[in-house]
């Protein structure tokens, strides 16, 4: 029994091959010239610039940023990723204050940014404030995901204030 496999294109030299070695009858397979391509679909690439526009310019990764403010000084700290949350770097503020940010990542159910600041007494820390924002979160108009924090120090009569923001939206305050 032959069967043949025809090409678009006609190629003028078939090949037999056997089907196996118990059966005898040879196989016609014509291979296939090269034909005329197909058109590349406008989605395959929209998502190819899609793909190369996030690769190259730093979006697919995401960051958090923490803007903190304190005796009138403006500062970003750029938040990195923590496997163990407490091993975060504690930040000291002015001669009085400690501020904390951990991004939680594992495990994913319990992804969250978390936030605390300090009084530094000289014998150990006291908490002033502690916020916690699951993940993922979606940037408000203004002051990021956390919204605009304040935190007064009553001894000193100092002041804090911080908002955090996802990179993956670029908000900034007013």
């Amino acid at each position: 029994m032959l069967f043949s496999v025809i090409p678009r294109g006609y190629h003028p030299a078939p090949i037999y091959r056997r089907r196996s070695f118990q059966n005898a009858r040879l196989v016609r397979v014509i291979p296939t010239a090269p034909g005329p391509r197909a058109p590349v679909s406008c989605r395959r690439v929209g998502c190819l610039v899609a793909l190369c526009c996030c690769l190259f310019s730093g979006v697919s990764r995401a960051e958090i940023r923490c803007h903190y403010e304190y005796g009138g000084q403006a500062t970003i700290l750029e938040v990195a990723p923590d496997v163990d949350p407490y091993r975060a770097p504690v930040l000291k503020i002015g001669s009085y204050l400690m501020f904390r940010v951990v991004w939680q990542t594992t495990p994913p159910a319990h992804a969250a940014v978390h936030t605390y600041v300090y009084v530094d007494t000289g014998d150990a820390p006291i908490i002033l404030q502690q916020g916690s924002w699951s993940l993922p979160q979606i940037n408000a108009a203004h002051y990021g995901f956390t919204g605009r924090q304040r935190v007064y120090e009553p001894a000193r009569d100092s002041e804090l204030q911080y908002w955090c923001e996802s990179s993956a939206t670029d908000t900034r305050a007013p």
